[in-house]
């Protein structure tokens, strides 16, 4: 089975997360897939479609309180 994408999104590769969010986009939608967040991912999308979306997924075992508390900020 195949998707019916029109564009395939960019996957960068990997890096540490203080040089990521030093050069990241700032106008993007940036959602942080944190498996402590207390409100759902539904909740948190705007009403409108963001024209670009980064998406940072942590380690395996997950991202320090330390990391997510720089993704918030």
């Amino acid at each position: 089975m195949r998707g019916c994408r029109a564009v395939v999104p960019t996957v960068a590769a990997p890096s540490s997360l203080p040089d990521w969010l030093a050069g990241r986009d700032q106008d993007s939608l940036l959602l942080c897939l944190w498996e402590r967040e207390p409100v759902s991912l539904a909740e948190r999308l705007p009403a409108r479609a963001p024209s670009r979306a980064a998406v940072v997924i942590g380690p395996e075992g997950g991202l320090a309180d330390d990391e997510v508390a720089a993704l918030q900020a």
